[in-house]
């Protein structure tokens, strides 16, 4: 049931604006208004009470606590015990911003709003970790016979070192 106000947006409301989001982000990408008014002819085009300018106020609103929550994620500590689960920690990310993990997925790898710093924190989403990670390590480490027992000096030095690395004495 349609909101009757043109104050607050129903739940329902958020929800049909979130789910396009989500399956038009190439569309995101272009100017706003221009997307605002896509979103106003295909999904609020029966909704009277829902205009361009209120869609475009409910995304600034829902974007400024997307990027509250968000930072709220980077810093540790925000006021949950150490001893509370991570379903704890979602929930204060979902209080703080609805559809919280929903607009991460649209605008958190978005050059123009991605946070720059910080440790990942334990609401983090799991990261991808390749199945093989390639070795790093060197195939062949050098024996003592292949470390040079001096160090070759400047032609004007009289000091030398002598490298006793692996050697018996």
């Amino acid at each position: 049931m349609p909101s009757q106000h043109s104050g607050s947006w129903s739940k329902s409301e958020s929800e049909r604006l979130v789910a396009w989001m989500e399956e038009n982000q190439e569309e995101l990408r272009g100017k706003q208004i221009t997307w605002h008014k896509l979103v106003k002819g295909q999904v609020f085009s029966n909704d009277e009470h829902i205009t361009v300018k209120r869609i475009t106020d409910k995304v600034t609103n829902l974007k400024r606590s997307w990027k509250e929550a968000r930072a709220m994620q980077q810093r540790s500590g925000w006021g949950v015990k150490a001893e509370k689960n991570e379903a704890s920690i979602n929930d204060a990310l979902e209080r703080k911003c609805a559809f919280f993990w929903r607009l991460d997925e649209i605008w958190g790898s978005r050059p123009n709003v991605e946070l720059i710093g910080g440790s990942e924190s334990v609401a983090s989403r799991p990261s991808q970790i390749p199945s093989e990670i390639p070795s790093q390590i060197p195939s062949e480490i050098p024996g003592p016979s292949q470390i040079p027992s001096e160090i070759p000096s400047s032609s004007s030095s009289t000091c030398r070192r002598r490298v006793d690395i692996g050697r018996k004495q």
